[in-house]
């Protein structure tokens, strides 16, 4: 059974954890330089953020997969007021509130945001082999 990603900073984390995480399970070879792009196209023909990406997928499918997720957070992600001094961000039915510092700028606090929608999300994207 597929472990799922270790919960990282997005900037971190996609390409990093899904090939060492593939690389371990021995179920995958290596693909060519060349035959890379087919699988990424393929990524982006059949998965769409909500979507279950399926365990046994090839790690650059998988890769793909969060690479998509982020763009649609990130394209989705908006910022609202609430009154308060603080930042506070939505994606979906989810939202996050982010302390404004002077210290962290309006742009560290949207990556931030960003990052903990995808975690949320890729939580549920991960399709589990026992279910």
């Amino acid at each position: 059974m597929k472990k799922p990603l270790k919960k990282e900073p997005l900037k971190h984390v996609i390409h990093e954890q899904i090939t060492l995480y593939s690389c371990e399970d021995g179920l995958h070879r290596e693909l060519s330089e060349d035959e890379k792009p087919a699988f990424r196209q393929w990524a982006r023909d059949k998965w769409k953020a909500g979507d279950k990406v399926k365990s046994v997928w090839h790690p650059v499918v998988e890769e793909e997969c969060a690479k998509i997720l982020d763009e649609h957070i990130r394209k989705h992600t908006k910022e609202f007021d609430s009154g308060t001094l603080d930042w506070n961000f939505s994606y979906g039915n989810t939202t996050m509130a982010i302390d404004s510092t002077d210290s962290i700028s309006k742009e560290e606090q949207f990556e931030m945001a960003v990052e903990y929608f995808w975690e949320v999300e890729w939580e549920k994207a991960i399709d589990d082999v026992t279910d």
